[in-house]
């Protein structure tokens, strides 16, 4: 039995020296060291040789969770009472603080002694990477809340499963009508149709799709920018709309003085001959010949405009 135990106990060990990236240390009844892997050596500082023999309150327990631990290990040498599994924060040779999740086992030994062994895995990466997350997480929405765009976050097929916005009189509808909802299904036809339509364009594409559009507001007519990226790893479609409609009214203005007479109103000749340019280009782009009325109009015009 003594031996079966021992063979036990060096077959543990063996395992153990095998894991570097686990701590495990075992300690006798006084707890003493009597046990301490690479894996401590690379977690707490301490040799092999520099903690065999200590005490482990002398070591990595900080003195204010000293008295606990004591009395949590006499409590279980003496009174059967386990130390459950947590998560604590220890000390390493040089002072600093440790943040492992800690998990004890209690063996009787070869001599009928109880031994203890304490497996501590580093969580200072998993801190590390949370506190990073909540980082990102607060500065994004620190970005969301400064920024005066939409946003929605879609499935594929234009169901809206979140969204953001910074005041809610900026949405067409509220959020309990869309979503959960497909985009086209609260919007007019026509703009459904065009979102459809995107959607299904920048599933296929790398590229960011934008387009503009224009809706009837409790407030009035404004105009909007719409720009679709795909997210093709996780499925999704993020899609940020900008309010553009002082900028339209500028755009505008603009058009009105470089199209129409500022006395009396009417279309002038860069008018006609933008809309003639238009008609031209649709009936290239669609193989269909223009009236010749059309044709001796535009050549008249730009007769004219060179001699001017």
């Amino acid at each position: 039995m003594l031996l079966h135990k021992a063979a036990t106990k060096d077959a543990v060990h063996q395992l153990f020296d095998a894991v570097n990236a686990i701590s495990v240390q075992g300690y006798d009844e006084d707890r003493r060291v009597t046990y301490w892997n690479m894996g401590s050596e690379l977690l707490y500082g301490y040799t092999k040789e520099e903690a065999l023999g200590k005490k482990i309150e002398e070591l990595i327990i900080p003195e204010h969770m000293r008295d606990v631990v004591i009395s949590a290990h006499r409590e279980w040498i003496s009174n059967g009472i386990e130390i459950p599994a947590s998560e604590i924060t220890l000390r390493n040779k040089i002072g600093k603080d440790v943040n492992v999740f800690s998990n004890h086992v209690l063996f009787t030994d070869e001599q009928n002694k109880q031994e203890m062994y304490c497996i501590d895995i580093n969580l200072s990466e998993v801190r590390k990477a949370q506190e990073q997350a909540v980082f990102k997480d607060n500065m994004l929405k620190a970005v969301f809340e400064a920024t005066p765009d939409l946003f929605f976050l879609m499935e594929e097929d234009g169901t809206i499963i979140d969204y953001h916005s910074s005041d809610e009189e900026d949405l067409y509808v509220s959020p309990n009508v869309f979503v959960g909802k497909t985009i086209g299904s609260f919007l007019p036809e026509n703009l459904s149709v065009k979102f459809k339509d995107y959607i299904n364009d920048v599933t296929f594409k790398d590229d960011v799709l934008s387009f503009e559009y224009y809706l009837c507001m409790p407030h009035g007519k404004c105009y909007f920018e719409a720009r679709l990226s795909h997210l093709k790893a996780y499925k999704q479609i993020v899609t940020i709309i900008r309010d553009i409609t002082e900028q339209h009214k500028s755009s505008e203005i603009i058009r009105q003085h470089a199209y129409f007479d500022a006395l009396t109103l009417l279309p002038n000749r860069f008018l006609s001959l933008d809309r003639l340019s238009q008609i031209l280009k649709e009936a290239e782009r669609s193989s269909e010949k223009l009236p010749r009325i059309c044709l001796i109009y535009l050549e008249s015009r730009s007769k004219l405009m060179a001699g001017s």
